[in-house]
């Protein structure tokens, strides 16, 4: 059963990368190979070369995958929020989303993940800009201040991947501080 219904990939790589995804969060990513993909997922080695050459271009498509996934969600989880309480519920998705797959290849392929890094921070940074600039002026922001408050606020979540947050709820604490939003008077 698919994650979400994928826009980039076909059905079949969707089946492929669903069934990556929750082997790496299992067993890390060293540890699985292409034939146990293509056999978990139903599908021949043939098949599965056909759409990933290689172990890293198979990778390469989660981590695709996974940000195409974070879009969606976000996009989804948003309808029917406006102004603050928008921000407010960009924030609590960005320090919710939580993928086993990505947390799964950290400690087995950290090379791997901080190549990823800039291409997660580009694509999550531009979902939450719109809803920064919606709120710049409750914020007492400009344009060129809301961009670079995304960059981080983004930047401080991705941190949370590579180092586990001590305390339930830090990383939404730090989030509402960055943005500002805890300064704001509650509506």
């Amino acid at each position: 059963m698919a994650l979400y219904e994928s826009t980039s990939f076909s059905p079949t790589e969707v089946q492929i990368l669903d069934v990556t995804c929750r082997a790496i969060a299992r067993y890390g990513a060293r540890k699985i190979n292409l034939t146990e993909i293509a056999e978990l997922a139903g599908v021949s080695r043939t098949t599965l070369y056909r759409h990933f050459a290689s172990k890293e271009d198979l990778l390469l498509a989660v981590a695709d995958y996974e940000m195409e996934y974070y879009e969606a969600v976000f996009i989804t989880e948003l309808a029917g929020f406006h102004g603050l309480e928008r921000l407010e519920q960009s924030l609590q998705i960005l320090a919710d989303f939580d993928r086993p797959a990505l947390a799964g290849l950290v400690p087995h392929e950290p090379a791997f993940v901080l190549d990823q890094l800039p291409h997660s921070l580009r694509t999550m940074a531009a979902t939450l800009v719109p809803v920064l600039l919606e709120n710049a002026e409750d914020l007492g922001l400009d344009v060129d201040t809301v961009h670079a408050l995304a960059d981080l606020t983004v930047r401080t979540a991705l941190s949370h991947l590579l180092i586990e947050a001590t305390k339930e709820g830090q990383l939404l604490w730090e989030l509402r501080h960055i943005t500002g939003v805890d300064r704001l008077p509650a509506s």
